[in-house]
């Protein structure tokens, strides 16, 4: 049976894999999820759909791609970046690791903020994860050596899609 609650006035569940989801808005329902939209440029099917529990919905169509060095590095968002997030409402990211090795990744406050073992989040190879942001103005990434996954020679960068849900 899923776990039923309420955060924020809006009524969740968890589903079977752990992760809490809106419950579907009912026909008389109030419009607090199309007011959750970040643009009033949608459609009425886009509005339509933001009431739907979809997964991740990107908003901003090129991603934020920093390098990867072979130690850890910091990268700052380009100012019109940032200020994209902001009008868009970015409420979720998803990172796409394209490497055959770990990488460690947070936000950052700034250049000299480098990510040490045991900070941030992890994500494995090859792999593909969406969180919630705090808007950061700074990433700092590392490659992570574990057993059978060494650091190749050659790093590609990680990708940052921004967009709401997730």
């Amino acid at each position: 049976m899923a776990d039923e609650r309420t955060v924020n006035d809006v009524r969740v569940y968890q589903d079977s894999a752990g992760f809490y989801r809106e419950q579907p808005v009912s026909q008389g329902a109030s419009d607090a999820a199309t007011a959750m939209l970040p643009s009033p440029d949608f459609t009425d099917a886009q509005k339509a759909m933001a009431r739907l529990p979809l997964p991740f919905r990107n908003v901003i169509r090129d991603p934020f791609v920093p390098a990867i060095a072979a130690t850890a590095k910091t990268t700052a968002y380009p100012q019109a970046f940032l200020d994209m997030m902001a009008a868009k409402g970015c409420s979720s990211f998803r990172i796409i690791n394209p490497n055959s090795c770990a990488v460690r990744f947070r936000g950052a406050t700034g250049a000299d903020d480098l990510i040490k073992e045991g900070e941030g989040r992890l994500l494995g190879p090859w792999q593909t994860e969406v969180f919630s942001t705090q808007n950061p103005t700074f990433l700092s990434v590392m490659p992570v050596v574990r057993p059978g996954l060494p650091i190749p020679a050659d790093l590609a960068p990680v990708e940052l899609n921004y967009g709401i849900g997730g």
